[in-house]
């Protein structure tokens, strides 16, 4: 705890176990967005259910164990119906030795309309962030 400048009151130092006993909530979980995502398809664009990748037998113990776990993670589930769009799975091995899973979602992107989002300039966003005390970086250990 330190004074500030007047000496009249005590502020506490930001530290790295300060913000994150402050904001437990935000540090629990894989960061989970609230809501559906709704994808909206270009039905010009023909439909593409792609055939599954074979995996080689070494690994597929692995891979099992790691889509049961982002499965009770719930970053992914299970589609128990019919799809009208089927990416492949791919599997990559990271330098560690471990895997990553991945889609292959090269035909969806092609059919996919997007929104369109203006992004601010550096010139924009830095006024807002004058005041800014604190600062933090995405972990994206399974991003691809």
């Amino acid at each position: 705890m330190r004074w500030d400048a007047v000496g009249s009151r005590a502020v506490t130092a930001l530290t790295k176990e300060s913000i994150v006993a402050k904001y437990a909530e935000l540090f629990k979980g894989v960061g989970l967005l609230e809501g559906k995502v709704h994808l909206e398809t270009d039905p010009s664009v023909p439909l593409v259910q792609m055939p599954p990748r074979r995996l080689p037998v070494p690994i597929r113990d692995e891979v099992k164990r790691e889509l049961d776990a982002t499965c009770r993670d719930g970053i992914i589930e299970p589609v128990t119906g019919p799809s009208t769009w089927v990416s492949a799975l791919l599997v990559v091995c990271k330098p560690n030795g471990k895997i990553r899973i991945c889609i292959d979602p090269k035909p969806l992107n092609k059919a996919l309309r997007r929104c369109n989002y203006m992004m601010g300039t550096i010139d924009d966003v830095l006024p807002q962030l004058a005041k800014a005390k604190v600062f933090s970086s995405m972990d994206v250990f399974r991003g691809f």
